[in-house]
């Protein structure tokens, strides 16, 4: 057989009960997802890790440990609690209530003002409003900051099945299941498992929660100016305003949750133990049920309008004082054009527009957003610094430049491209990590997303964490096919480089008895790394049998491929691996191509031999071994034979360029809790600034505070003191090393 679309065959899998699966399909360009389907412990025998484990200390960090995630937890439910009551009257708007004083409490006066104004309070920000960023912010910095401090806690001698752990795959298995009409949801959103599901449940919950108190809050005022002939309005018209702005206010809290799921690496990451790849799909749909939310609040607005025949005044309208409806509407097209470009279609066949129009379009949503209704700060606060804060871990990392290896090199068909250049702290990437790679001479400003194929460190008698790193580019759009054609040259290009991304806690493939691993196509570039960090784990037990990683018993590897070419990325050392008599690994290749059929497998070190050359990543040998498949029945490596003949890739020398390596996302935990506490104090101090301001204009000349005016300030002063406190932190560190 050959695969196309491997998830028929994973539901028969998934019935099995005994793998360790792992999808690996072509999300964009070139880079993949993939993600555990179920996991079945081999035995209850102890892994010895290497850290503490003497008994006494062996308690106290258990005890931390559970301390650390109960603050977690408790972080987290406060979180989401002040979201949902934040529009209803348990959170305590009533200043005679108990909560209500204290959240009229937290007003911060400002003390000129109140000096120069007699018995007039001048509060810089109010109560109820000071006291959401208190919570959401608080909250966030909590749960980041317990999450440092687990990941930072040294491991500890452990069962692979302590006791509830089969309660636990159990609840992970029913989680990952797939939810019926499986090819519905997948043309639709990607897949929808239960987990998902019940995320969406959850959003959908936190809307009509905001939508209905909004428009209940309003009914009693209504129906008494009706009643009182105070309104030009009828009830009904009144109900429409109430219900059109309170989808305005339902919009908030989604913009809120939008940014938690877009940093490449934060502690959402590491708490989950997922990527990048693995949330950014939520922020897909929390940004296309914002845009909705959006237009059904700009769709009734319109509705008004147009039954009150004031639909041009009141589009265009831009006042100084107040809501700005011209801006609201600029935004809502902004957002427009962000929904339209992250089409799945745009997305892989043209990245470079997706991604420019994302930018531009992010940047003129949040400020005319901003300039719309200036209280968009303090419900999109915190997840807002918290994306500034990694797009400024980026920025340093972006100063770096380094020459790219000279075994990077094309494939003479000019379909494939493997680059290969040095990085600093190469010995922390793990398999199917990922990364964004920008070459100048080919674009200024595109960044590619990449996963890691290989990671070869300095073979230096003093220890390093020094190496190579190589990834693989299939040429796709414009930005690749003009690699590919670079490299084709024999140039040498600059690389820039964000990373490595995703899978903060490894893999834990260890324990399990088999390993089942699909990819298709170009796929197959973190699956390579996987079975590469297996291949130098197992040569290691062969001399130091006290080695602590385990490995699985059996791994298999299914892979598809269009042509020859892309097959020829597997490398010498797995090949071997997979022809020893009684492997642990096992790798069926299929060729999908009508055009390269194989006539018989005598012919086939002959079809070897004449498939195009393209250097593997292997660490001794390059993959001259262009082993693929006829269709319709796989063929195993075991049963080929090899020239084993070396191509130019392999024989190139090392080359240590000028520069040591490009520099890591960060450098500790301990860096990047500062950075966040330092973007998070910017960020406020910022608010407090510009508010402190309109507080002054409104005491000493109130023509001259214009609304629109204050929220462009709160947009702008917001990004410059996040972005400023975190570079105070983080760039020091580039410098020095």
């Amino acid at each position: 057989m050959y695969l196309t679309y491997p998830f028929e065959i994973l539901h028969q899998l998934r019935e099995v009960g005994a793998y360790y699966i792992y999808v690996c399909e072509q999300k964009s360009a070139d880079i993949a997802t993939t993600g555990p389907i179920l996991l079945v412990p081999k035995s209850n025998k102890m892994v010895e890790m290497r850290g503490v484990q003497q008994p006494a200390i062996i308690m106290i960090i258990s005890c931390t440990r559970s301390l650390l995630w109960t603050l977690t937890c408790a972080a987290f439910l406060f979180f989401f609690w002040a979201l949902f009551a934040r529009p209803t009257y348990w959170y305590g708007d009533d200043p005679s209530g108990h909560f209500g004083k204290m959240w009229h409490g937290m007003e911060v006066p400002l003390r000129a003002l109140e000096k120069q104004v007699k018995n007039v309070d001048s509060p810089v920000m109010g109560g109820e409003n000071n006291s959401m960023v208190v919570i959401l912010t608080g909250s966030t910095l909590l749960a980041a900051l317990c999450v440092l401090a687990l990941k930072s806690l040294p491991p500890v001698q452990r069962p692979v099945s302590p006791p509830g752990a089969s309660f636990k795959l159990k609840v992970k298995a029913i989680l990952s299941t797939d939810l019926p009409p499986y090819g519905l949801w997948q043309w639709l959103c990607g897949g929808l498992n239960v987990l998902d599901a019940l995320l969406v449940v959850c959003w959908l919950g936190l809307t009509l929660t905001w939508t209905y108190a909004k428009s209940a809050g309003r009914i009693p005022r209504i129906r008494a100016s009706v009643a009182a002939g105070t309104s030009k309005r009828s009830y009904s018209l009144q109900m429409l305003d109430g219900v059109a702005q309170s989808f305005g206010w339902a919009a908030t809290p989604n913009i809120l949750l939008l940014f938690y799921p877009v940093p490449r690496n934060c502690f959402l990451h590491w708490l989950f133990g997922t990527d990048f790849p693995g949330l950014i799909k939520y922020h897909r749909w929390l940004g296309t049920g914002t845009i909705w939310t959006v237009t059904m609040h700009l769709f009734l607005y319109f509705c008004l309008w147009w039954h009150t025949s004031t639909w041009v005044e009141e589009v265009f309208h831009w006042p100084a004082r107040g809501v700005s409806n011209l801006a609201g509407v600029i935004a809502w097209v902004c957002g427009m054009i962000m929904l339209m470009s992250s089409t799945s279609y745009i997305r892989r066949r043209w990245y470079s527009v997706f991604y420019t129009c994302h930018i531009l379009g992010f940047i003129g949503f949040m400020a005319f957003a901003f300039m719309h209704y200036q209280g968009m700060w303090y419900y999109t606060f915190p997840g807002f610094a918290l994306y500034l804060l990694d797009a400024t871990f980026r920025i340093a990392q972006r100063m770096h430049t380094t020459p790219a290896h000279p075994s990077s090199q094309a494939s003479d068909d000019g379909t494939l491209a493997t680059l290969t250049f040095r990085w600093s702290h190469a010995a922390d990437m793990l398999p199917s990590q990922i990364m964004w790679v920008n070459v100048p001479s080919v674009s200024v400003l595109h960044w590619h997303p990449v996963s890691v194929a290989h990671v070869q460190l300095d073979d230096t008698t003093e220890p390093s964490s020094a190496g190579t790193v190589t990834v693989h580019f299939k040429a796709y759009g414009a930005w690749t096919k003009a690699l590919v054609k670079e490299l084709q040259t024999g140039q040498l290009p600059l690389v820039r480089a964000t990373g490595p991304f995703g899978c903060s806690r490894g893999h834990k493939w260890g324990g399990h008895q088999i390993m089942v691993i699909f990819a298709g196509g170009i796929g197959i570039t973190p699956m390579l790394g996987m079975l590469r960090h297996m291949a130098g784990h197992a040569r290691t037990r062969k001399t130091d049998p006290s080695h602590d990683m385990e490995l699985p018993a059996k791994v298999y590897l299914v892979w598809s491929a269009r042509s020859s070419t892309e097959l020829a990325l597997l490398d010498q050392e797995l090949i071997d691996i997979a022809r020893e008599d009684e492997a642990w690994l096992d790798i069926k290749l299929h060729c999908t191509s009508k055009h390269q059929v194989m006539p018989n497998r005598a012919d086939m070190a002959k079809a070897l031999a004449s498939a195009p050359r393209l250097p593997g990543a292997g660490d001794s040998k390059a993959s001259d071994a262009r082993a693929f498949a006829s269709r319709p029945d796989a063929i195993s490596l075991s049963d080929v034979t090899y020239d084993g003949s070396s191509s130019s890739w392999a024989s190139a020398s090392a080359f240590f360029t000028q520069h040591g390596g490009l520099m890591s996302y960060h450098f500790g935990n301990l860096q990047w809790a500062v950075a966040h506490v330092a973007s998070l104090f910017g960020a406020y101090f910022a608010g407090v600034l510009i508010y402190a301001y309109s507080a002054e204009k409104n005491n000493t000349d109130p023509s001259a505070n214009r609304s629109w005016l204050i929220g462009l300030l709160l947009f702008g002063a917001t990004c410059i003191m996040t972005m400023g406190m975190a570079s105070a932190v983080i760039l020091p560190t580039h410098f020095y090393r």
